[in-house]
């Protein structure tokens, strides 16, 4: 079900992050509250605590355990960097199920060792619906967004 701001189709919600260029200017808008949330999650868990000039708080550690050994502590330290993080800066959101994982994948050589997360997150406002982020770090020490999907049967912003 949607939210209320998002029945107005032509206007926009906020900005989608990081900052780039957009088709109707300087920066591209986001419409929908789920696509600003989205964007609000993706900002905050690819940031580094200290990054952000005046807020050293803002963002989670997930590039501190990238590649290290997978094990159980660096699933659980992933977990509550993740969780902490977004109970700070984005209370509006539920974490639905946030998994951690070895991202080597059997069928590709070239995968290497990283990490893959998986967040399935909801609004406060729309329990409903859902959607699933999934980071995974790549060669250079970065992490990347793999996908960032719907996965709600019911979902229509208009």
């Amino acid at each position: 079900m949607p939210l209320p701001i998002d029945f107005e189709k032509d206007v926009a919600v906020g900005i989608s992050l990081p900052i780039e260029v957009g088709p109707a200017g300087y920066f591209r808008q986001t419409f929908t509250t789920l696509e600003q949330v989205s964007s609000n999650v993706i900002n905050l868990i690819l940031t580094i605590p200290g990054e952000r000039y005046m807020q050293p708080t803002f963002g989670s550690k997930l590039h501190e355990h990238l590649f290290e050994q997978f094990d159980e502590s660096v699933e659980e330290f992933i977990t509550e960097s993740i969780t902490e993080a977004m109970e700070e800066w984005l209370p509006y959101v539920n974490i639905e199920s946030l998994t951690v994982t070895d991202g080597l994948d059997k069928n590709d050589p070239n995968s290497g060792h990283t990490i893959r997360v998986s967040l399935v997150i909801s609004l406060t406002d729309d329990p409903e619906t859902h959607m699933e982020i999934t980071f995974r770090g790549e060669g250079g020490g970065s992490v990347v967004i793999e996908s960032a999907d719907i996965i709600s049967d019911n979902y229509n912003p208009l």
